[in-house]
């Protein structure tokens, strides 16, 4: 039995093994806790974005009012002056439909007199055609025995019917055994000397009317802006009524020409157009800055005589940068990733021209899984 035990001892482990095999353990415990503390302590990401302006066409709609003695003037409306004009125009234009030449046609024909007498023929003289088209000698003429002299003809109605190729004329006037013997040829086609005539067409009536309107707009602009100073209005700057108008042909007439007259009501609106800039760069937000001037197109309408005030709407280009704050640059979006995917994903909006990732220690290829170690700088282009 003791020589049993003595075995059993003899097997079991020696003190310093099991002392080493600890040690050993917890070394390799806390090189791990080591490197997970050191990843944590010194494991960085600096993303730096270079940020562009984007323009963007955006509408606007602005309330303009008056400054009226008892009154409040609306918080959220642009302060304006109305000037107000009645005036006339007239002119006279050139309509644009489908037409034809005013007048009857004419032109010249040679009579012939194959008889041995002469034969006179009076002014109106009647010269038809196989189809039954009357035309009239326009002078009197005498044509000699076995000759032939030239005349003017004109046909004896206005329209398209007198319109047409050489032809040979009988003289229904003369006796039907002359009628062989007398006669006229042309050699040209008959044409209409007269005026164009074209239809007025709507387009024409309009065209007319704006016509007249510029006219007005800008003989009023003059006169308002030897009041107020020549750059506070423009010919945007105005809100106009037809009070009456004239026309002496309506649309879907035949005319070479019409002349039209308008009387218009004219209200000149004045106001400070920086702070119309600076009211539409506020509606976009404070990424937005303040539009250039001549990429700014509006309208003036909806004028209230009454409450003095008028709605401003139109089109402006504004060039704004990214929303620094937007949740694109969360950092949240980041963690993990790998250089290349922090630049595809960012690329992906406007306004981005280039993005930058910085990686401690410089031998880490994905950037820090703890979104604090991660920071996003900006700078402008």
């Amino acid at each position: 039995m003791n020589e049993n035990y003595m075995n059993e001892q003899a097997n079991l482990p020696r003190p310093s093994r099991v002392l080493r095999n600890m040690a050993l353990s917890f070394g390799v415990l806390t090189l791990i806790l080591f490197g997970i503390i050191g990843y944590t302590a010194f494991s960085r990401a600096r993303i730096i974005v270079t940020l562009g302006s984007v323009a963007k066409e955006t509408s606007f709609r602005l309330t303009l009012a008056e400054d009226v003695f008892g009154r409040e003037r609306p918080s959220d409306s642009l302060p304006v002056l109305f000037l107000e004009t009645t005036d006339s125009a007239s002119d006279t234009f050139v309509p644009s439909g489908e037409g034809e030449r005013a007048g009857k046609t004419g032109g010249v024909v040679t009579l012939h007199n194959e008889t041995d007498r002469n034969q006179p023929l009076v002014a109106t003289t009647r010269l038809l055609t196989p189809d039954g088209v009357l035309f009239r000698i326009k002078e009197s003429v005498n044509v000699p025995a076995r000759a032939t002299v030239t005349a003017t003809a004109e046909a004896d109605e206005e329209g398209a019917e007198g319109e047409i190729g050489p032809s040979r004329f009988t003289i229904p006037g003369l006796s039907p055994s002359l009628q062989a013997a007398i006669y006229a040829t042309s050699d040209s086609p008959m044409v209409r000397g007269g005026a164009l005539a074209k239809t007025v067409t709507e387009q024409d009536m309009e065209t007319a009317r704006q016509t007249l309107r510029q006219k007005l707009l800008e003989k009023s602009r003059q006169s308002f802006a030897a009041q107020v100073g020549e750059d506070k209005i423009t010919t945007q700057d105005f809100v106009t009524e037809i009070v009456e108008e004239k026309s002496s042909a309506k649309a879907g007439a035949a005319v070479s020409s019409f002349t039209l007259e308008i009387k218009l009501k004219i209200v000149g609106v004045v106001f400070d157009k920086q702070e119309m800039l600076k009211s539409v760069a506020g509606g976009m937000g404070n990424q937005a800055g303040v539009p250039a001037a001549d990429s700014v197109r509006y309208t003036i309408g909806n004028y209230n005589v009454i409450e003095r005030s008028a709605v401003l709407s139109g089109r402006a280009t504004i060039k704004s940068t990214a929303d620094r704050q937007g949740s694109n640059f969360s950092r949240d979006n980041f963690v993990g990733s790998t250089p290349d995917e922090v630049k595809k994903f960012l690329k992906n909006y406007e306004g981005i021209e280039n993005v930058e990732v910085q990686i401690s220690p410089y031998w880490q290829r994905h950037l820090p899984r703890i979104p604090s170690r991660i920071t996003v700088e900006f700078k402008e282009s």
